[in-house]
């Protein structure tokens, strides 16, 4: 980038924006700087500890980052991400390299560079998510929409011929999506899952289908527009109905019961980090516990911290709060003086292993609402889903 940066000039573009793009790097400096300062008042660790795992370790893959991450993770991302316009893809990166294309060279290469930049820098990076490739996507859309444009309607480059090709197979492919939403509603015992998915696919398939069809009679302008309006009415009509697709309606089935079982006035916390659906469908708060003494006493280490929480169970019995947790934390909140009160199971997962293991491993977790009994035991979870005869039912 800075080659290119150099050897076209760049400069000379850069100092018309500056009005307005000072001004908005102000504001975005403000704006994070300003929530860093803040953790760093509550947790005076905070800034230093998020530096330093979510971006040198993961990067330089120490930490608890030392198991690399498949770069395969972005290549699934570039096949999924750019759908539909995926058979534009390999013209997006070659149309920058071409010489027919040499009055738009400098476009080209610019955006050429962003995308390749981004992908190389993240593939280099030992920690990898899918979504740290979307900065690319925008450049990557202009390259593609480059290639569609010569595709349907310049034609430097691409045939009519071979245009006419790429039309109808697009509407093959929609025919072939509904068939495999047809063939998984027969075999599934989801059935309102897949029936919902059917519809929402025959209604997508409907323009893509016409648009396969023009394609093939020559008449290649109006495929674009039908092919983006099948996108449309495929993102609307499966966010519709988010709730079918929606793996974690456990959660919302937890938390909707525990918050009938904890009284109002009640504390309430989190053994570790909350979970947002909790938070959301419990309708209240539900703060780690731990943070309050991590906030006074910054350099404690999560042992450290546990131990200071039985501390304060033990000084002050009568303030102990309802805890939301799993149940693998039941061993060491019974210590404590927890016991089960009421759980949820949450579907199981597939979960990519890290390191040289390689395969996958399915995870199993169970949602758990503690109560305090002030009575410490081996284990917290004698008497699942109801209390123990010792235990009254509401708390006093």
């Amino acid at each position: 980038m800075l080659w290119y940066f150099l050897r076209s000039r760049g400069w000379r573009q850069i100092v018309p924006l500056l009005p307005t793009a000072l001004p908005g790097m102000v504001v975005m400096f403000a704006t994070f700087g300003c929530w860093l300062l803040y953790m760093r008042h509550l947790f005076p660790n905070m800034a230093d500890l998020v530096l330093a795992a979510e971006v040198a370790d993961r990067a330089a893959g120490t930490g608890r980052f030392a198991a690399s991450d498949s770069v395969l993770v972005y290549l699934k991302s570039l096949l999924i991400l750019p759908l539909p316009w995926l058979a534009f893809l390999p013209g997006g990166f070659a149309v920058a390299l071409m010489k027919r294309f040499a009055q738009h060279r400098r476009g080209l290469a610019y955006l050429f560079l962003w995308t390749m930049g981004l992908i190389l820098l993240f593939s280099a990076a030992a920690g990898k998510r899918e979504h740290y490739l979307l900065p690319a996507m925008p450049a990557l859309c202009l390259l593609m929409g480059f290639v569609a444009e010569d595709v349907f309607f310049k034609h430097q480059w691409i045939q009519p011929a071979l245009a006419r090709l790429l039309g109808a197979a697009h509407g093959l492919a929609a025919i072939g999506g509904v068939l495999a939403m047809a063939v998984i509603l027969l075999v599934s015992i989801e059935r309102a899952k897949w029936t919902h998915a059917l519809v929402v696919a025959s209604l997508a398939a409907t323009p893509a289908v016409l648009a396969g069809l023009w394609a093939w009679r020559g008449r290649l302008r109006p495929v674009v527009g039908l092919i983006a309006a099948s996108m449309v009415i495929a993102y609307v009509g499966f966010y519709s109905r988010v709730e079918l697709w929606d793996d974690l309606t456990p959660v919302k089935e937890f938390a909707t019961k525990a918050a009938q079982i904890v009284p109002p006035g009640d504390p309430l916390g989190s053994w570790d980090d909350p979970m947002s659906k909790t938070v959301y469908y419990f309708g209240r708060t539900v703060p780690g516990v731990w943070w309050q003494f991590q906030r006074l006493q910054p350099t404690l280490t999560k042992p450290q911290l546990r131990q200071a929480f039985g501390q304060w169970l033990k000084d002050n019995p009568g303030r102990a709060p309802w805890l939301v947790g799993y149940s693998f934390q039941s061993d060491e909140l019974g210590q404590l003086g927890y016991r089960h009160r009421f759980s949820q199971q949450l579907p199981e997962r597939k979960k990519a292993q890290k390191g040289n293991k390689g395969g996958t491993i399915v995870v199993s977790l169970m949602l758990v609402l503690y109560e305090y009994t002030g009575q410490p035991v081996a284990t917290a979870n004698e008497d699942v889903n109801k209390p123990p005869a010792s235990i009254p039912a509401t708390r006093p």
